[in-house]
């Protein structure tokens, strides 16, 4: 019988600056929300020669961090760190560097081994993130740089305080204008997009924003977006409050054709999919040679 891994939550993931060749020290927050342990073992970015489980920059290395069910951690407030060794390039202040986590469980009498694709803010000290407020499973779509582009990104947001919130915009280095959609059934039953002036986060609640669902609009992406890569992206709430978070590139098409997957990202995606999201840019046009003029018919930014 084919078991599926336990799928931890990552969130609050920054790193320090640090020049090519050196070593850094990473940090981030984890949650198992499981009723078993959850052990992380491993790690590894495309930026870096190796990823190890540290007591600081040089102390002890560890082979394991079990993470107890239902009991957040965050890695600094215990003296531990990842640690990336041999930087393949120079990491300053505001980049963003995806980084894939690998956790194992013991289910049956087997281990299972799960990788989660993450990504870290850089930064001289630990962003200012509102307290009840937790944001995870975050990603974006590949996408074709150019006049036109656009993009989405895809999380979850889990409001665990007892006030009600409200995201209302955000701001990315990767495109023009970000915006808040969603998918709402339009003339002659066809699914069409529309941007949000607000999106409500219930006090208590998680809201889920995934394909062919709610989504953060990217408009205006003058760079191309490949895997292996990752984009700061800054979400603003109605109070006026910012929270910036790294985000990785991930092609779904691509990972659910191979059977992998690092997060829970909603339905499967399928060509039918892709024909119903107007956001599926150029994941669409280049994968299954839909007409990108098509695409654009139902993508318009609001005003």
């Amino acid at each position: 019988m084919e078991m599926d891994a336990p799928m931890p939550h990552v969130y609050n993931v920054w790193a320090m600056p640090a020049a090519e060749g050196e070593a850094t020290t990473l940090y981030l927050t984890l949650h198992n929300p499981t009723e078993t342990p959850l052990d992380l073992v491993g790690g590894r970015t495309p930026f870096a020669e190796s990823v190890t489980l540290r007591v600081g920059l040089q102390g002890e290395t560890l082979e394991r961090l079990t993470l107890d069910p239902d009991q957040p951690l965050d890695l600094s407030e215990v003296g531990l760190a990842l640690v990336l060794e041999g930087l393949s390039t120079d990491l300053a202040s505001g980049d963003a560097i995806p980084v894939t986590l690998i956790f194992a469980s013991a289910e049956m009498g087997a281990t299972l081994e799960t990788e989660v694709l993450s990504a870290a803010l850089v930064a001289e000290e630990a962003p200012t993130l509102p307290e009840d407020l937790v944001i995870y499973d975050f990603w974006t779509r590949p996408v074709i740089g150019g006049e036109g582009a656009i993009g989405a990104a895809y999380m979850r947001i889990a409001n665990q305080g007892e006030t009600v919130l409200s995201l209302v915009g955000g701001a990315t280095e990767a495109a023009a204008v970000v915006e808040i959609h969603e998918m709402a059934m339009g003339e002659g039953d066809v699914m069409m997009m529309r941007p949000m002036p607000a999106l409500e986060l219930p006090a208590g609640e998680t809201v889920v924003l995934e394909p062919g669902g709610l989504h953060v609009m990217l408009i205006g992406v003058s760079e191309d977006l490949a895997v292996g890569q990752a984009i700061p992206l800054t979400l603003v709430l109605e109070d006026g409050t910012e929270v910036t978070l790294a985000v990785p590139v991930r092609d779904l098409l691509m990972e659910g054709m191979s059977g992998h997957s690092g997060m829970d990202m909603g339905p499967e995606a399928s060509a039918e999919d892709c024909e119903t999201e107007a956001e599926a840019l150029e994941a669409c046009v280049i994968d299954l040679g839909m007409a990108e003029d098509e695409m654009e018919a139902t993508a318009e930014p609001g005003n």
